[in-house]
C-alpha cells in the first residue's frame, strides 16, 4: 500500500515536470518566435526611417534652419527699431520727470506762508470792492428814485404851466 501510494506521487511529479517542461518550451517557441517578429518589424521601421523620412528631413532641415535665421534677422532688425524707439521714449519720460522735479522744487522754494498771506489780502480786497459796488448799486437806486421824481415835479410844472398860459 505505501509503495503503490509513493509510485502514485512519483508519477504526477514525474507528469507536473513533464508538463512544466513542455509548457516551458512551448512558451518559449512563442516568446522567441514573437521577439523575431518584434525585431523583424523595428528593422523595417529603421528601413522606412532611413529610406524615406531621413531625405526628407535633411532637405528641410536645411530650408528650416535658412528660414529660422531669416526670421531672426528680420526679428533683430525690428527689435533694434523697437528698441530705439523704446529708448527715445524713455529718455522723453526722463526730461519729463526732470522738469516735474524742477517745478517741484520751485515750489519748495516759494514760501507758501507768503502766499496765502497775499491771497487774504486779495480776497480782504474783493470783499472792500463789493461793499463799494453794494454801496454804488444802492446810490444809483437813489438816484434813478430822484430822477422819476423829478420827471413827474417837470410833468406837473408844463400841466400847469399850459394852463396858464
Amino acid at each position: 500500500g505505501g509503495i503503490d501510494a509513493l509510485l502514485n506521487g512519483v508519477k504526477i511529479a514525474m507528469f507536473a515536470s513533464v508538463s512544466g517542461l513542455a509548457l516551458t518550451i512551448l512558451s518559449n517557441y512563442f516568446f522567441f518566435r514573437a521577439r523575431r517578429q518584434v525585431e523583424h518589424q523595428k528593422h523595417g521601421f529603421f528601413t522606412f526611417i532611413q529610406t524615406r523620412l531621413l531625405p526628407i528631413l535633411s532637405k528641410n532641415t536645411s530650408s528650416i534652419i535658412y528660414s529660422l535665421q531669416t526670421n531672426l534677422l528680420k526679428f533683430n532688425r525690428v527689435f533694434t527699431t523697437k528698441m530705439n524707439s523704446f529708448s527715445s521714449t524713455v529718455n522723453e519720460v526722463r526730461q519729463t520727470f526732470d522738469s516735474q522735479l524742477q517745478v517741484v522744487q520751485e515750489f519748495k522754494r516759494i514760501d507758501v506762508a507768503n502766499i496765502a498771506k497775499y491771497n487774504i489780502d486779495v480776497m480782504q480786497q474783493l470783499q472792500n470792492s463789493f461793499q463799494k459796488l453794494q454801496d454804488l448799486a444802492t446810490y444809483l437806486d437813489n438816484m434813478n428814485g430822484f430822477i422819476g421824481n423829478t420827471r413827474e415835479l417837470n410833468l406837473a410844472i408844463n400841466q400847469q404851466l399850459q394852463k396858464v398860459g
